[in-house]
């Protein structure tokens, strides 16, 4: 690692503690460098805002997430039922220790984040809500020939209902006191999405098409 990249670190070390104890509006650049140590010209040298630091540290928090999932996806070899109840989890407890989106999610909700902060989020998301669609699409389409699913699921409106679901839930891991009641409800909520799904088929309407009367 490079002098260079050490810096950065620290820098972006010292950003979280603050970011995720202060928020983006209530922290500073000059509290960054202090806290790293650094002169505020050096923390700009390596950053050219306040902004472009709370993005770095949120895409980093992404990244960790979206690693530590498809590391979930790379080591399975259980069924697409198992390998999504693995995925699902790993997912709330990555989630539950990325400080500055936990920071940013309480608040939305509380106080109300500023909007160029919103639009940061919004771009890093959108990214990783894509990503995770083609997954969520592809598990619908495999659960379907392994019979995890039955043929009343389409991968598309799957993938599409658990992105937003999920999002819903998101804010009450950020807001709830009880995390190990919230924990706990959570991992049953998996167990009956996945293991007590009727698998009684249901024939499709047909598709409309220019054949179809």
């Amino acid at each position: 690692m490079t002098k260079i990249e050490v810096v950065k670190g620290n820098i972006k070390t010292a950003a979280v503690n603050l970011f995720s104890r202060f928020g983006y509006e209530k922290t500073s650049v000059d509290q960054i460098a202090k806290m790293a140590q650094k002169a505020k010209a050096s923390v700009y040298y390596h950053f050219d805002s306040k902004l472009s630091i709370y993005r770095s540290v949120m895409e980093d928090e992404f990244r960790t997430l979206r690693g530590s999932l498809e590391e979930v996806r790379e080591k399975c070899t259980e069924g697409e039922g198992e390998c999504l109840a693995g995925y699902l989890m790993t997912r709330m407890e990555t989630m539950l220790n990325m400080p500055v989106y936990s920071n940013y999610m309480k608040d939305s909700i509380v106080h109300q984040a500023t909007g160029e902060v919103i639009q940061v989020v919004k771009s890093i998301r959108k990214g990783f809500d894509e990503w995770e669609y083609r997954y969520f699409r592809n598990v619908g389409e495999k659960g379907i020939k392994e019979g995890v699913f039955t043929d009343r699921v389409y991968p598309d409106m799957f993938a599409r209902m658990l992105i937003n679901i999920l999002k819903g839930l998101e804010i009450q891991f950020f807001v709830t006191e009880d995390k190990e009641a919230m924990k706990s409800t959570y991992e049953a909520m998996v167990e009956i999405l996945i293991y007590r799904n009727p698998r009684r088929a249901v024939q499709r309407p047909p598709e409309h098409g220019p054949d179809n009367r």
